[in-house]
């Protein structure tokens, strides 16, 4: 097992620790382990007992190690919605010749740039609209011909203070968060709402067993999320 093709995706629930495995070869990501520890430490989506959860960390990527036979040492974190704010900002960048991959990440070089409230911690970037020559499309206009690019990305941030205490809970249990991402994002992106809320409004309902949130699509975008303190159990 190559273990650089290996990625590990780590969710803190308010019951359970829960680590995804997968593995990509020939392009696809093949699920090789999903571990489900119970954990106590979490009221709704903040962490009261850190040390808790630290623990039952270890003992879900103890086991998988023990699965696997091989280290888990870093993960993409997903994090709760909570405080959800998003924020459009419109970008011109000039283009030399065609669009290329470099003129993209200058895009996101210079929305990383963009200030937000103090209490806001900035999760994920998402272009959601590219023009070029005048032509609105979504996906993102690569070899495009054309002098300028204008392209409209969204802003996701969340609660500062809980970003900054999942991603410490995580780094006290020995793993290295690599990449994270809203929880409400990324399902999003995996069940396709974002291209399914460009003909009809969905909500996603995520119902745990203190919470549930309850996340709007609409237009191709994540536009919001709520979280209500009643879950599965209440």
């Amino acid at each position: 097992m190559r273990e650089k093709d290996v990625h590990v995706g780590l969710e803190i629930a308010d019951h359970e620790i829960r680590l995804v495995v997968g593995q990509f070869f020939n392009t696809r990501l093949n699920i090789l382990k999903v571990e489900r520890v119970p954990s106590s430490g979490i009221q709704n989506t903040q962490i009261i007992d850190q040390n808790a959860v630290v623990q039952r960390i270890k003992t879900a990527v103890e086991h998988v190690q023990a699965t696997l036979g091989c280290p888990i040492e870093r993960v993409v974190l997903s994090l709760p919605s909570v405080g959800l704010s998003r924020y459009v900002r419109r970008i011109v960048q000039p283009i030399e010749l065609s669009v290329q991959l470099n003129d993209i990440k200058k895009i996101y070089r210079e929305a990383l740039r963009t200030e937000v409230p103090e209490h806001q911690a900035l999760v994920n970037l998402s272009i959601s609209k590219s023009v070029v020559n005048g032509i609105t499309m979504r996906r993102l206009p690569i070899n495009e011909i054309c002098d300028s690019l204008s392209v409209d990305v969204d802003l996701l941030c969340a609660d500062k203070e809980m970003v900054y205490r999942y991603v410490q809970t995580v780094e006290k249990a020995g793993l290295q968060v690599i990449e994270i991402s809203l929880d409400s994002f990324a399902s999003g992106k995996e069940a396709s709402l974002f291209e399914k809320s460009l003909e009809q409004y969905l909500i996603a309902i995520k119902a745990e067993r203190q919470s549930t949130s309850l996340s709007l699509f609409a237009k191709g975008k994540l536009v919001s999320s709520e979280n209500i303190d009643t879950g599965t159990k209440n």
